[in-house]
C-alpha cells in the first residue's frame, strides 16, 4: 500500500528554488532610513533583516523612541525587505514592547512577501498592526 501524501513543509523548496533565492539576497544591498514626522518615526529597511542588521534597525528605532514627542507611533516599513529571520522577527518584537513602554504605538507598514509571509507563519502579524 503506498503511503498517503503528506502535508509539504511551508520551508519546502527545491535545489534550484534556493539558489535562485540566495542569489537574489546576496545581490540586495542593505539599508535603513529614518524620517520622522511629528510625534511618528519610520524606519525603512531594505535587504536582508537578519543576524547582521537587526541590531543596527534596533539602535535606531531605540534611539528615535527616546528623543520622540510623547506618544510616538513607531512605524517599521519593510516593503523592501527580501528576506526576514528569527533575529529580525525577534527584534520587530521588542520594538513593539519598547513603542508601548514609552506609551507610543507600533505599525508594520507594507510587509513584502518574504516578511509577511514569516509574520504569519509565525502568528506575530496578530501582535502588530499592519499598515
Amino acid at each position: 500500500m503506498p503511503a498517503p501524501d503528506r502535508p509539504r513543509s511551508l520551508y519546502h523548496r527545491t535545489a534550484a528554488q534556493r539558489a535562485g533565492e540566495d542569489q537574489m539576497l546576496e545581490n540586495t544591498p542593505w539599508s535603513l532610513t529614518i524620517e520622522q514626522i511629528g510625534s511618528e518615526i519610520v524606519l525603512r529597511a531594505s535587504g536582508a533583516l537578519d543576524l547582521d542588521t537587526a541590531g543596527q534597525v534596533r539602535s535606531a528605532a531605540t534611539s528615535a523612541l527616546r528623543t520622540a514627542a510623547p506618544s510616538p507611533t513607531l512605524t517599521v516599513d519593510l516593503a523592501e525587505v527580501t528576506f526576514l529571520d528569527s533575529t529580525g522577527l525577534g527584534m520587530l518584537v521588542t520594538l513593539w514592547h519598547e513603542a508601548r513602554n514609552v506609551g507610543g504605538k507600533f505599525q508594520v507598514a507594507r510587509p513584502s512577501p518574504a516578511a509577511l509571509r514569516i509574520l504569519q507563519i509565525t502568528g506575530v502579524d496578530a501582535l502588530f498592526d499592519l499598515a
